[in-house]
């Protein structure tokens, strides 16, 4: 589009368009003109007829009414009119048949109205008027002066021509004005477009290298100052070449000065890089050094607050203890996080490349954060889909630490429902897949904004002072650099109180690939019936069974579980699987079906050891057979394994013995453990976590005493220190193996407080066979002595303490119960005792007039209260009557409550009694024997 056509638009268009908008204001203007016209017009006929026709009609003239009415025929551009009497009846029509009116316009207006209505049709106007005198002085206004309505019809074809004369007026004055417009703007924009073509063929000449060339000045206004600045610039460009030349030579003189600066610069740079790498070098060290010194008495303050935490302690010392302890955790967890993050920046973070089961990592890291999850009453379920590898080539520390974190967060921010974790096969090329795992939980989830800042370091999703979790603000951020490392992404999927999910993706190596499974039962078809009311627990369940080629029943209501277990004639089969769920655990039903199964079929628990206990204590019988919950499959193939194989297996309540389980023969008694540490505190607290391990341990402040300790006994393990002065425990190590036989080795477990992973590599690779990381805990110290010498301090601690719970005692009150249900603290236990026993007068006169008044919903909240406090002391008759009670009041089966209340009333009072009565005793006897 050329300059001449872009000033003829520019000068048109606004014209066109204000004419167009003046034009159509004036028409609407003048069509509300017309209408309001012909309306008036209309209103003035009616008004003007209707005085004499009041008159006619209240004076018995009606042979003069349809003459008005022809009368008004007349005027102009009445079509039709239409007389009606006070009762709306038609008196008298003259011309045709009015326009119908639109559909809900009623015929008449209302009742005493004095004003006229207009009414429009398609084409006409109806207008209606009320009948009445004159004057207000006539003798017959006031309420009976309304005696009809006058209604005219106005024909509106002359209005609509009109309408149309005026339409085609306003159109030719508009083109009337554009047409002359447009003759000045062509004049104009042919003068412009001529002087810029001027300027044109000079640029182009210019362009060619013809400086000399000129315009004449001859035309007006900016355009003139243009050619003038054109002029002038040829000028200008004349002058500029000489002096480009000179400044040529002079940037070559100055080029050759700035390559000797940078070469120098350059020097001076490889100088700092290498100071840089020395600083990082260093910098590595202080990390190394400060997680020593950090972890070292970190490791004295848990260990021994463990230690204090078993022994006898009031409860004000327990609560600082417990506070202790969650601190210490709390700083070694920001200590962690702080050490990934460096090294992370540092690029010191060098991720291993090892065989690895990636089922088993994910069940490993569910296990360890199961008890937080069950603190909370949350279900945690892995879903791992079966196209997914099992063996794959990578890191299993970091895959850990990044599902911890993971799944940490979920169980923290959630505080009903349950944490599912899903692994997925995302792709597969070759040997290289690409997995996918989702963590989902049904928490707070977050806003928009948050999610935003969510990966950022030392940032968190709640930064006000009111926030509820606390934190560093890193785990994410590290758990996003892990996963880049893996070649994979993290990202997330929330809504602000409707839960999250967060998801990754990491590239690995399948290192088998596919996984075989032998059936459970070999020589017959195996059958196992599972019930879960949670429906993701239960698929994953049955998932596990069907990859043993088990025929899976599935139940959802525990009802169906007990009308099978009752039926006599039905095919049971092989063993029953019941879960208990987190949230509502019904013990007392799930006791029931043991009770019930008179066909002796092998029933299972799928729950949380927690559950078997309380299950345990309610049957009064040995523990249940238990698969963990979350799942580990594994270790429920050899729970199935072991109960299906087993012919001496019958369910609790038929007295025959358990079936034996395979145990090593070596007892925790029986092994000799050596613990290295120039520290006293570390010293002292690993051999009283072995003593209370019932461990022998022998103790050595130094890399040599600990050689001279070595050749003179054998030892089943060694426990090591690394960082000790004169001969640290690497070189330690070295020396012991020096020493060893061909056909002995001694296990060197190497404990440290070093936190980098080049560390812990050169550890392994200096003689050690595993390394424990400070601070250490009892849970620790069972793991790897299992692991190295097969003996399950675990169980060992158990049976050397059996507590068993009398459950044919009558008495209300068992303190053999209250001394296990209190961790076998005799103190705690009757403090426990005491602080029950100080509540439950008020808590009877409470439930008392409770269910006197029917107040079911406080009498709940009471007996709840009641229930949870029954949990912690020995009082198992009083802890069932409030457990059935709340149960009644949950389901709203109200018409058993008066019973059960009595019921519960009985069993406070024998345990007033009961506490009276030895209160009474302990008054009698000496201090001494007290």
């Amino acid at each position: 589009m050329g300059l001449r056509t872009r000033a003829l638009l520019i000068s048109t268009i606004p014209v066109l368009v204000i004419g167009v908008f003046l034009a159509l204001l004036l028409l609407s203007q003048r069509f509300h003109e017309l209408d309001q016209s012909l309306e008036k017009q209309g209103e003035m006929i009616a008004a003007s007829f209707s005085h004499g026709i009041f008159e006619s009609m209240t004076q018995r003239q009606g042979h003069t009414i349809p003459f008005y009415a022809q009368r008004i025929l007349e005027e102009d551009n009445v079509r039709s009119v239409s007389i009606y009497d006070h009762d709306g009846e038609l008196q008298t029509r003259a011309g045709p048949e009015m326009q119908p009116l639109a559909t809900g316009v009623p015929l008449l207006p209302p009742a005493h109205t004095t004003e006229s209505v207009s009414r429009r049709t398609d084409s006409t106007l109806r207008v209606i008027h009320p009948i009445y005198p004159a004057s207000s002085y006539h003798p017959l206004a006031g309420d009976q002066a309304d005696s009809g309505w006058l209604e005219v019809e106005i024909d509106r074809s002359n209005l609509i021509i009109e309408k149309y004369r005026s339409t085609l007026y306003m159109l030719l004055l508009l083109i009337v004005a554009l047409v002359i417009n447009g003759m000045i703007a062509t004049r104009f924009s042919t003068r412009i477009g001529d002087v810029v073509e001027r300027i044109k063929s000079a640029l182009n000449e210019m362009g060619e290298g013809n400086l000399e060339v000129r315009l004449p000045e001859d035309a007006y206004g900016e355009l003139r100052q243009l050619q003038s600045a054109l002029n002038n610039l040829g000028n200008s460009i004349m002058e500029g070449q000489q002096e480009l030349q000179q400044n040529v030579d002079q940037a070559t003189e100055d080029l050759r000065e700035t390559l000797e600066t940078i070469e120098i610069q350059n020097i001076e740079l490889d100088l700092a890089r290498k100071e840089a790498l020395e600083a990082s070098r260093i910098k590595s060290e202080f990390l190394a050094n400060m997680s020593h010194e950090i972890r070292t008495p970190l490791n004295g303050i848990i260990g021994f607050t463990n230690l204090l935490l078993k022994s006898h302690v009031s409860l004000t010392q327990r609560d600082y203890l417990d506070t202790i302890q969650k601190s210490s955790e709390s700083l070694l967890s920001i200590i962690n996080d702080i050490l990934d993050f460096s090294k992370i920046e540092a690029g010191k973070l060098i991720l291993d490349h090892v065989p690895l089961n990636f089922q088993e990592v994910v069940e490993d890291v569910l296990t360890m954060l199961a008890p937080l999850a069950h603190e909370k009453s949350l279900e945690q379920v892995s879903l791992f889909y079966s196209d997914v590898p099992i063996g794959i080539i990578g890191d299993p520390l970091r895959l850990k630490q990044i599902l911890t974190n993971l799944v940490n967060n979920a169980i923290k921010f959630t505080e009903h429902g349950d944490v599912v974790i899903r692994v997925m096969l995302d792709d597969k090329k070759d040997d290289v897949a690409t997995i996918k795992v989702t963590v989902t939980d049904t928490g707070i989830g977050l806003t928009k904004e948050q999610q935003r800042a969510l990966f950022s370091a030392f940032r968190q999703a709640d930064t006000t002072t009111a926030r509820r979790f606390g934190g560093t603000g890193l785990g994410l951020v590290i758990s996003k650099h892990l996963v880049e490392q893996m070649r994979g992404e993290i990202g997330l999927e929330s809504e602000s109180g409707k839960g999250s999910t967060f998801w990754f993706t990491f590239r690995a190596r399948v290192n088998n690939k596919e996984s075989h499974f032998v059936p459970l039962l070999i020589n017959e078809t195996c059958k196992i019936a599972i019930y879960d009311s949670n429906t993701t627990v239960r698929g994953t369940l049955r998932n596990t069974l069907q990859k043993r080629k088990v025929e899976v029943i599935e139940y959802s209501d525990l009802s169906e579980v007990r009308a099978l277990l009752k039926a006599d004639t039905v095919s049971l089969p092989n063993a029953f699987i019941i879960g208990i769920n987190a949230q509502t655990p019904m013990y007392e039903d799930i006791a029931n079906l043991y009770r019930i199964n008179h066909e002796q079929v092998p029933l299972i628990l799928h729950a949380n050891p927690a559950d078997q206990t309380a299950l345990s204590d309610i049957l009064g019988e040995r523990p249940l057979p238990l698969i963990t919950k979350p799942l580990c499959q594994q270790r429920a193939y050899e729970v199935l394994g072991r109960i299906l194989q087993s012919d001496a297996f019958v369910t609790p309540h038929a007295g025959r013995e358990e079936p034996s389980y395979p145990q090593s023969g070596t007892t925790a008694e029986s092994i000799q453990v050596i613990a290295v540490d120039d520290n006293p505190a570390n010293l002292k607290l690993l051999c009283a976590l072995l003593e209370d391990l019932n461990v022998s341990v022998t103790a050595c402040e130094s890399g040599m005493k600990a050689l001279s300790h070595i050749e003179q006994t054998h030892f089943d393990m060694i426990l090591m220190d690394i960082q000790m002065p004169v001969m640290d425990g690497v070189e330690t190590a070295r020396r012991i193996r020096s020493m060893e036989a061909a056909d002995k080795h001694t296990p060197i477990i190497a404990v440290t407080a070093h936190a980098l992973a080049s560390e812990k590599h050169n550890l392994l690779n200096s003689g050690m066979d595993d390394y424990v990381t400070k601070p250490i805990n009892e849970s620790q110290l069972i793991h790897i002595v299992q692991k190295w010498t097969g003996v399950n301090l675990h169980n060992a601690t158990m049976e050397g303490n059996p507590h068993s719970i009398s459950a044919g005692s009558a008495d209300a009150v068992d303190m053999m119960l209250g001394l296990k249900l209190a961790n076998n603290k005799a103190q705690l236990a009757e403090e426990m005792l005491e602080m029950l026993f100080a509540s439950l007068h008020n808590d009877r006169k409470v439930i008392a007039d409770c269910a006197a008044k029917q107040d079911y919903v406080n009498l709940q909240e009471v007996v709840h209260k009641l229930h949870g406090a029954t949990r912690y002391t020995g009082v198992p008759f009083l802890q069932d009557a409030s457990h059935t009670l709340e149960e009644a009041l949950k389901l709203g089966t109200f018409e058993l409550v008066d019973n059960l209340t009595e019921t519960l009333l009985k069993e406070l009072d024998r345990v007033v009694t009961w506490c009276k009565e030895h209160r009474d005793m302990e008054a009698d006897l000496p201090a001494s024997e007290v």
